[in-house]
């Protein structure tokens, strides 16, 4: 006769009935651990595969970041250091130079407004179109050189010297100003591309009041010459 023996809670339990418990208990771990073996082997497979989506694709905080540095300092460029370079070094930018004028050369202007009787106004205004247009000239043919040699002493001469007489701007990249500046003898880049430009363009003036003479004086000999008729 099988011994009944009792548990804690009072009711007696059978050897037959833990027996039959133990045997579904060990059932149950075996299926538990089946299925953990075969949760694990789909996760090892599906891992790699996870990975390289994330590799290819960029991070989202990756990308967080780059649009907060973009917010906050617009000028930090997201394009490689090579682009930025390439297009800098082809960089044209506009200078401005000053052009002062002598005693001498403006008591000339003076006589020659008052001796055509244009107007002392309209003759200024023409002899800063021809300086301009000259200036521009000489860049586009890089024959600075055609100058130089008028122009060095204006290097020399105090800042300041002489009354204003006109203000105008002239483009340049790299290579203009290399040439600018290789057509004065300063091989310890003493002078400024700013400061050479006022130079020439002192120089210029001077031969373009020389010009205006001439023109000048052919308009007052046509007015002189005698009717054909």
């Amino acid at each position: 006769m099988a011994r009944k023996i009792p548990n804690r809670s009072g009711t007696a339990v059978s050897n037959e009935d833990r027996l039959a418990r133990s045997r579904q208990f060990a059932t149950s771990a075996t299926k538990y651990a089946a299925f953990n073996q075969s949760t694990a082997a789909a996760v090892a497979t599906e891992g790699p595969a996870v990975n390289s989506v994330d590799e290819k694709e960029p991070r989202k905080g990756q990308q967080a970041a780059s649009a907060e540095t973009a917010r906050i300092d617009p000028g930090v460029s997201t394009q490689p250091l090579a682009d930025d370079a390439c297009s800098n070094s082809t960089e044209t930018q506009s200078r401005t130079y000053y052009v002062r004028i002598g005693a001498k050369d403006k008591a000339r202007i003076d006589a020659l407004a008052e001796r055509s009787g244009l107007g002392l106004d309209y003759v200024q205004r023409a002899l800063v179109k021809e300086v301009r247009a000259r200036m521009q000239k000489l860049r586009d043919t890089a024959t600075w050189h055609e100058v130089a040699s008028a122009a060095r002493p204006r290097l020399t001469e105090p800042k300041g010297t002489g009354a204003p007489f006109m203000k105008s701007m002239i483009r340049l990249d790299a290579a203009h100003a290399a040439v600018l500046q290789m057509s004065i003898d300063d091989p310890l880049n003493v002078y400024g591309v700013t400061q050479l430009l006022s130079a020439f363009g002192k120089a210029v003036l001077r031969s373009e009041i020389e010009e205006l003479a001439r023109k000048i004086s052919g308009i007052e000999a046509r007015a002189v010459r005698p009717d054909p008729a």
